[in-house]
């Protein structure tokens, strides 16, 4: 990814929560009860990790994330200031505990299933987001997910979008109100469930997919990116659709892909890539990150520009 003089800053609001994972042969049956293999705590959230990624790319990386007053909000402090965001804008709650994920990763099914509680990242203020509002008001891109209250993302995404930011929506997890924000969001980054949600058309395979993505479009997103997994990612706009073919890649914990491409996307766009080439560049880095134990254990740009290098791209 090559970055230009006018490279602009990245905000990131979202989550932080605690990863519970425990890695097991097999999901267990309705009922059953398996032994894991192993647990770890590990750190974790759909805003640290995207906001992780990105500060992989982008030196500019601002994040804005709420934690509790606890052991678990301590811990996240110390990781986050390792990161060396230009920014961190860290709210304690004392009402709430640090947001919690449960996770059971399958080496079978290399997939995970998740539950999670969100806790003090659902209490965001709006004079906490006033707090921040200049930094908003001077990023080149606004990213952030649904795992805040939905207030506070709403005055995020209006500040940016009528800021003149780019704005991306991760609309994950989904949630019905997130139509309420597609027609502040430039860029709708749903994976097929969740496109499947808000467009009411089920995503199958690409032709399914490329219908959803009409669907988002005609509800107010303008450019709408769909993630598909082991079938790479669908880029909608009022051009026409690109499918990117995933790149080959040995999977080991699919737990931050969609987290990953999205850090991605929102630095290249930061640094002025085309659309096209910043979802390919995201495409890559996201097959890279299932290459690493952990949902917010991102991969380097070296990384990333060997698995671009590693192949012609066949983009249909």
């Amino acid at each position: 990814m090559k970055k230009s003089k006018s490279s602009g800053a990245v905000f990131v609001f979202g989550s932080y929560n605690a990863d519970i994972v425990s890695y097991v042969r097999m999901f267990p049956k309705h009922g059953q009860t398996v032994t894991a293999d192993s647990t770890k705590i590990l750190s974790g959230g759909k805003g640290a990790n995207q906001a992780i990624a990105c500060r992989r790319l982008c030196s500019d990386t601002h994040f804005f994330v709420k934690v509790g007053n606890d052991e678990f909000g301590s811990k996240a402090e110390e990781i986050l200031k390792n990161n060396d965001f230009a920014g961190l804008y860290l709210n304690r709650s004392h009402s709430r505990k640090t947001g919690t994920a449960s996770i059971i990763s399958s080496l079978k099914d290399r997939d995970n299933m998740i539950a999670i509680d969100l806790g003090a990242n659902c209490t965001v203020t709006p004079e906490e987001i006033d707090a921040v509002e200049g930094v908003i008001r001077q990023s080149a891109v606004v990213l952030t997910q649904l795992e805040n209250n939905l207030d506070a993302i709403s005055q995020v995404i209006q500040l940016g979008s009528e800021s003149g930011c780019k704005t991306i929506l991760n609309p994950a997890p989904y949630h019905p109100k997130a139509k309420q924000l597609l027609c502040w969001a430039n860029i709708v980054t749903p994976n097929e469930t969740e496109a499947s949600s808000l467009s009411g058309i089920e995503v199958v395979d690409i032709e399914s997919a490329t219908s959803a993505a009409q669907a988002i479009r005609d509800m107010g997103a303008k450019v709408v990116i769909i993630t598909l997994g082991s079938n790479g990612c669908l880029l909608h706009t009022h051009e026409g659709t690109t499918h990117y073919p995933a790149y080959p890649c040995h999977v080991t914990d699919t737990s931050g892909a969609g987290d990953s491409f999205n850090g991605a996307l929102a630095a290249s766009l930061a640094a002025n890539q085309p659309i096209e080439e910043a979802v390919n560049f995201a495409n890559a880095f996201a097959a890279c990150a299932t290459e690493k134990l952990g949902a917010s254990n991102m991969p380097t740009l070296d990384e990333v520009n060997t698995k671009l290098a590693s192949m012609t791209r066949n983009i249909k």
